[in-house]
């Protein structure tokens, strides 16, 4: 276990085979072990001393633990189970442990940030920029209306300083799940899309990637440049496309999704729990559309009736639907 380095996209005690998310034995020990140790009393400074000592690898492959790579371990609900992974603690053990951090938080006079990063709820790692590929995230509004919500979604790359980096669009929370909704919908009046699977790995060329491949390619263009920029470039591109490599689990996907929205049917409200099951990634776009890409490899395009701060923002309307596969409706 010491020697053998994690895939980064894994939680630590889980490997996949053929496309599903499995236990190791004497990695979820030790998970089973952190989890337990805290409850009774054991602190995060504690744990991270003796994971480290103990030569176990994090997610870069070293073996080096501190307080915040523990603390993001401990509150990780995937340990409970889910449509994906399978349970290694109980979600009693879990909601302890969570009960706890929350008392030593309060014990120590930490206060709560409803706009830190950890914080932002079910679409949090969900939304992602169409024209630069870096992650969509929630922000506090400098001013609003009093009957606006003040929270809002922009790229992560949007303001650099005082200046604007990334021109796409601003989207409230509202807007992001009707458009989520819309698809579900779709693909519950259509169940033909929810058995639609993807045929092969594929390796998705996205916006980054393909920015860092410029980038490379000018630079090889020069009659003079530095090999460190060019190997730094060259990692960063290999990371970007292993962490967009889709793994082949479209058909488990693809199973869930007909049984869910078989039960739960048309939505009338954004639904969380469905949501979490049936939508792996919203990609946005600055000509109004954007791809809600399911959990099965199935993409369905969204296009909005107006703009953010209109009357009729928020609201989505289908436009068309189209499938990594080019079948479409």
């Amino acid at each position: 276990m010491a020697g053998t380095k994690k895939q980064r996209h894994l939680p630590i005690g889980y490997r996949i085979q053929n496309g599903r998310a499995e236990i190791i034995p004497e990695e979820a020990e030790l998970i089973q072990r952190i989890f337990q140790d805290y409850q009774e009393g054991a602190t995060i400074y504690g744990i991270a001393k003796w994971m480290t000592e103990l030569g176990v690898l994090n997610a870069n492959g070293h073996p080096s633990w501190n307080h915040g790579s523990i603390g993001n371990l401990l509150k990780n609900p995937r340990y409970c189970g889910d449509e994906y992974y399978p349970p290694i603690i109980s979600k009693e053990l879990f909601q302890q442990v969570q009960e706890r951090r929350a008392n030593k938080a309060s014990q120590l006079g930490r206060r709560y940030h409803p706009n830190s990063y950890a914080n932002k709820g079910i679409l949090n790692g969900k939304i992602f920029c169409g024209e630069c590929g870096l992650e969509y995230r929630k922000y506090a509004k400098k001013r609003q209306k009093s009957e606006e919500d003040k929270w809002c979604w922009k790229c992560s790359k949007y303001q650099n300083g005082r200046k604007v980096s990334c021109g796409n669009r601003i989207l409230s929370e509202e807007q992001i799940q009707s458009a989520a909704m819309e698809a579900i919908n779709m693909v519950a009046e259509h169940p033909e899309l929810a058995q639609m699977v993807q045929k092969e790995r594929v390796t998705l060329e996205t916006p980054k990637y393909r920015k860092l491949t410029r980038q490379i390619e000018e630079l090889l263009q020069m009659e003079e440049f530095s090999a460190e920029e060019i190997k730094t470039l060259l990692y960063e591109r290999a990371m970007e496309q292993y962490q967009s490599m889709e793994i082949q689990s479209q058909p488990y996907y693809a199973e869930q999704m007909a049984e869910i929205l078989c039960r739960s049917g048309k939505q009338e409200q954004f639904n969380e729990g469905c949501f979490q099951k049936t939508v792996e990634k919203i990609m946005v776009f600055k000509n109004g559309t954007m791809d809600v890409h399911m959990r099965n490899g199935v993409i369905i395009q969204i296009k909005e009736n107006g703009e953010e701060g209109s009357s009729d923002a928020g609201k989505c309307k289908k436009e068309h639907i189209c499938h990594t596969g080019k079948a479409s409706l």
